[in-house]
């Protein structure tokens, strides 16, 4: 329950960022959303995998790849200079 919360918090307020990093990427919040909505149709795709994978190995372990991955992609934000390169 309180992942749920907390995932639709995180989610609700990109909204509020939405503005300064288009502005920091030099795009329109345009760009930016579509880059978004093909971020969440690879979530769409991904989570009946990760379902499946829950079932079949240890819930800890996949928990523990998805922290790892999750941070390397954070960090690759950092060294984001533009939206499509």
């Amino acid at each position: 329950m309180i992942s749920r919360v907390a995932g639709l918090a995180i989610n609700a307020s990109s909204g509020v960022f939405m503005t300064p990093v288009a502005k920091d990427l030099g795009v329109g919040i345009g760009q930016l959303s579509l880059y978004l909505s093909v971020s969440s149709i690879a979530t769409l795709v991904w989570l009946p995998i990760a379902g499946t994978l829950f079932n079949k190995y240890s819930v800890k372990k996949i928990v523990l790849l998805g922290v790892f991955l999750q941070s390397i992609a954070f960090i690759a934000l950092g060294f984001m200079s533009s939206v499509w390169a």
